[in-house]
């Protein structure tokens, strides 16, 4: 007679090998479905930890970052300036737009963006060049998306989309470079180009916009471009409209 299993009385011995073969395969089923979702979810790109050691012409609007002009085949370049945790760079008196500073810390590389987490006050020293000037480069209308620029750096994985609003969201509120990230109209579909992101006055926008990131989003204003630096300034119409959405969303849990 087969065995047959009766809940108040136990499993019968001559189950047991049945029972075990289900459960196998119902953890072998689960491994395999896990495998096949992590082999075709899109990689996630991300950046890299590394030590910075940084002189350059301190910008302290929109945002805290040092322009460091070219040197021999290294072509000009923006770092961004952030504090620890989720903070931006606050700058002290000793310290003023224009001047030339030395900073260190952990810099943060993601394609061309570098962030720097700075580790020390930036130290003023003696002048070099100046930082060539941004220019207008007129009115655009851009679709992309609002980022933090720590964890859109390597901070965080992913540091961008919907699974990053929460986190970005307090990164701006304590003022950590606003980037919008658009995709690159003259290079492979993978590459995006990035400017900071400021009011139409060059003010930042970080705290105001905060609720938006991980949105994609349509924002007119004017782009101001230099070999180093790409500045995309938010017009007043575009502004005020996220600004009022910002006032309207109730606040997060």
């Amino acid at each position: 007679m087969s065995p047959f299993f009766i809940g108040w009385s136990g499993l019968p011995r001559g189950l047991y090998g049945f029972v075990a073969a289900i459960v196998a395969s119902i953890i072998g089923v689960g491994a395999l479905f896990a495998a096949l979702v992590l082999v075709a979810l899109p990689p996630r790109t991300t950046g890299e930890w590394s030590g910075g050691d940084f002189t350059g012409i301190l910008m302290t609007k929109p945002y805290a970052l040092v322009r460091i002009p070219a040197a021999g085949n290294a072509p000009a370049r923006s770092v961004l300036l952030v504090d620890d945790w989720k903070f931006g760079l606050p700058l002290g008196p000793e310290v003023h737009d224009g001047e030339t500073v030395h900073v260190q810390g952990y810099a943060l590389q993601r394609g061309d963006v570098t962030v720097l987490q700075v580790s020390a006050p930036p130290q003023s020293i003696s002048p070099i060049a100046p930082a060539p000037e941004l220019h207008d480069a007129g009115a655009a209308t851009l679709t992309g998306e609002i980022v933090d620029s720590k964890c859109w750096a390597g901070a965080m994985n992913p540091g961008d989309g919907k699974a990053h609003r929460g986190c970005g969201s307090l990164c701006l509120l304590g003022n950590i470079p606003a980037l919008f990230i658009t995709p690159a109209a003259d290079a492979p579909s993978s590459a995006v180009r990035w400017y900071v992101l400021a009011d139409a006055e060059g003010n930042s926008l970080a705290e105001a916009i905060r609720l938006h990131v991980g949105e994609q989003l349509t924002l007119t204003g004017r782009v101001f471009d230099a070999p180093d630096l790409h500045e995309f300034r938010v017009d007043r119409q575009s502004d005020e409209r996220l600004l009022s959405f910002a006032a309207a969303r109730p606040p997060e849990r």
